[in-house]
């Protein structure tokens, strides 16, 4: 019987579980033996492997993070140690390897590839940061967790006319603190995709005050060159306003995945399936204009840094005098 194994690296994202799921219940359909690899690359290193049910994943696909674990292997940037991965799987006599991770574990699944392993790599990581795909598993929902707590902290600033100072997750990539930034209407939005000053910001909240706004939002990606208590200080002094922060972290990981995430991760986990079944390896999945699509994996991991810029102008656009 061929077996497929499934393994999770980097960060843990809202959908893998889903994911997972749903590659298990059809290898069993098609007679395939699923087999999990726990603790990402490291379990890889160490043949942390097991054969799963589908009992055993049946009530996990609402849950956030990951049932197989997973990690960030430094080790894995050493050839050596990628060759040592790649037989372990030969002598688990594992036929191929689904990767569901971000970038860096794209890459370490381009290098399994050079000692004949047979990959599919599916998107799994908030930052959305694998820019050949629209989204990846975990962003709507980290973007809608964020929303949902910065609506809420505004309803305190908004007794208080205080102005919130908001850092999110993304690592180097804007994309949820742009998301977030317009669906929550916020002031000014500080990304390193379009690069501000201290005094853009402060000018960004001078002119939401001037328009009415009594407690303006500012929301900055986590990666931006200026700490929260710079920006509070900074508005504090130029403008005579109370400011508060607030750094979100980890909320935005946790949780059900929304109802798109969990979409993506069926749809993914059928594909990868049907990929392995019909030979198609050295592919990540994606999703684009509306339908999933299988691009080399290479084209994948290299593909251009794209910023929402429409996105961009309708958020500029709702502050415009």
């Amino acid at each position: 019987m061929k077996k497929l194994g499934i393994l999770c690296s980097g960060g843990d994202s809202q959908g893998m579980n889903a994911c997972i799921k749903t590659i298990v219940n059809c290898c069993h359909h098609a007679g395939i033996t699923p087999v999990g690899i726990y603790y990402g690359y490291e379990g890889l290193l160490s043949s942390s492997f097991k054969e799963i049910s589908n009992e055993e994943v049946a009530s996990i696909g609402l849950l956030g993070g990951t049932y197989l674990k997973t990690s960030r292997c430094p080790e894995f940037f050493d050839i050596k140690n990628v060759e040592i991965g790649a037989n372990n799987l030969k002598k688990a006599r594992i036929d191929a390897l689904v990767v569901i991770g971000g970038n860096g574990s794209y890459k370490g699944a381009y290098d399994l590839q050079k000692f004949g392993v047979s990959l599919i790599c599916i998107p799994g990581t908030i930052d959305n940061d694998l820019f050949y795909t629209d989204m990846s598993l975990g962003f709507d929902t980290a973007v809608s967790n964020a929303v949902w707590a910065v609506d809420n902290i505004k309803q305190s600033m908004f007794s208080n006319n205080r102005v919130l100072v908001v850092k999110v997750m993304g690592r180097k990539c804007g994309h949820i603190a742009l998301h977030v930034a317009t669906v929550c209407n916020a002031s000014s939005l500080v990304v390193l995709e379009c690069p501000k000053q201290l005094t853009d910001i402060i000018k960004d909240v001078k002119n939401a005050l001037e328009l009415g706004v009594v407690s303006p939002v500012v929301v900055m990606n986590e990666s931006v060159p200026f700490s929260l208590d710079e920006v509070k200080d900074a508005i504090e002094k130029a403008l005579d306003i109370e400011v508060r922060c607030s750094e979100l972290g980890y909320i935005q990981r946790g949780g059900t995945p929304s109802v798109k995430d969990r979409q993506l991760a069926i749809m993914w986990g059928v594909s990868a399936v049907e990929c392995f079944k019909k030979g198609e390896f050295g592919i990540a999945l994606g999703y684009t204009n509306h339908q999933v699509r299988r691009v080399p994996l290479e084209e994948a991991i290299h593909s251009e840094d794209v910023f929402d810029q429409e996105l961009y102008q309708h958020f500029l656009a709702l502050h415009q005098k």
